[in-house]
């Protein structure tokens, strides 16, 4: 058979293998509970965008009248909770009606899939399979969700490291405090390999973000926005979050249990960083951030892509347990994850330090080699 029939013939395949992920994520999807109220998560985002530079940014009863105001119901689970900054940057989106800019959101949304399909340094088929099995991805298009925008400042600072521009991977990580709590642990990584420059690029460009959040929303912000963490709906439902506190949800100490639990993970993500190459420790910190967040749904695991992916191209006559991740009906189930999520961790850590050892034990074996031929 002629080498381009091949080619088409596996493209083919490639695309069918594609459609299929399709067909059973949305077939899951169709199953599972809809947003409260059909409100989605861009409503936060839309009404953050309006009340940005006014007193009422984290006003709860003022954003729950105006959510009634735009679609006739409101839906007390989703505040605006994020820094002002963010607002300001989707303050376009109030230029439009809500429905004209749900659509954009949308459009949004698809892009920043695809420029990390596109930037990721992997096999882009292996970044397209993974994106059509996964359910975190189908529920980022239901709910409205940004945290797939994490997704393209993270595959911009890989590869700007890569390149040797570690001050600029700083200031790209630095666009992920829009979610915080998910590069929580980046910091043992940056830590640990000594990234001095990157950790510089990151405080330049968190400076900047927080100056920027002052500028316009005035002095009062924070005080304003930590009475809203502590006191508002920012946290809906601790029982449906996809952590180590779920996994021990019918504990009486199940809060004890994740903080154990969080140390664990912290100390594997300390080990992967001492081994690994930045990538892969940087990536692995992403799924522990994941796993110990207090706050974090089923769509916030496309942060598990790039050690999916990095792993699976490493490993390809072994693949890794990070393939487990890309099951959608893997989802269905909240221990499920985490066990698969704990375990990648540790067959990750386990990995390298292995390769480790093997590596400084062929070296005294070299050295031994040497001494002996020069002793003759």
């Amino acid at each position: 058979m002629p080498p381009k029939t091949t080619s088409a013939i596996k493209r083919a395949g490639y695309v069918l293998f594609c459609a299929l992920g399709l067909i059973t994520v949305r077939w899951l999807m169709q199953s599972s509970p809809r947003p409260l109220n059909g409100i989605k998560d861009f409503m936060t985002f839309y009404v953050g965008a309006e009340l940005v530079g006014t007193p009422h940014l984290y006003d709860e009863a003022y954003q729950m009248k105006r959510q009634e105001q735009l679609v006739g119901v409101n839906s007390d689970i989703i505040p605006y909770v994020r820094f002002p900054f963010l607002a300001w940057l989707y303050k376009p989106l109030a230029w439009f009606s809500y429905d004209q800019a749900d659509k954009i959101w949308t459009g949004l949304i698809a892009l920043s899939f695809a420029v990390f399909w596109w930037l990721f340094p992997v096999n882009r088929w292996h970044t397209l399979f993974a994106l059509c099995w996964s359910v975190p991805v189908i529920s980022c298009f239901r709910l409205g969700q940004d945290t797939s925008f994490l997704l393209v400042w993270i595959a911009f600072g890989i590869v700007l490291y890569q390149k040797g521009r570690p001050f600029l991977a700083g200031l790209a990580f630095s666009l992920c405090l829009q979610k915080f709590h998910f590069l929580v642990l980046a910091a043992i990584v940056v830590l640990v390999q000594r990234h001095w420059r990157m950790m510089w690029g990151a405080i330049s460009g968190v400076a900047f973000f927080i100056a920027l959040s002052f500028a316009v929303q005035g002095p009062t912000w924070p005080r304003d926005y930590f009475h809203m963490l502590v006191y508002g709906n920012s946290q809906p439902s601790a029982r449906f979050m996809y952590n180590i506190r779920e996994f021990f949800w019918r504990s009486p100490h199940n809060l004890a249990w994740h903080i154990a639990g969080s140390v664990i993970v912290a100390g594997l993500v300390w080990l992967i960083s001492r081994r690994a190459p930045f990538a892969i420790a940087f990536s692995a910190s992403l799924i522990g951030s994941l796993m110990i967040s207090l706050h974090v749904f089923h769509q916030d695991y496309v942060l598990a892509f790039p050690l999916i992916l990095l792993t699976f191209e490493n490993f390809l006559n072994s693949p890794p347990p990070a393939v487990l991740l890309g099951v959608p009906f893997l989802y269905l189930w909240i221990p499920a994850v985490i066990i698969v999520c704990f375990g990648l961790l540790i067959w990750v850590a386990v990995d390298y330090e292995t390769r480790a050892r093997r590596k400084l034990g062929s070296d005294r074996l070299a050295g031994s080699t040497l001494i002996d031929s020069e002793t003759r």
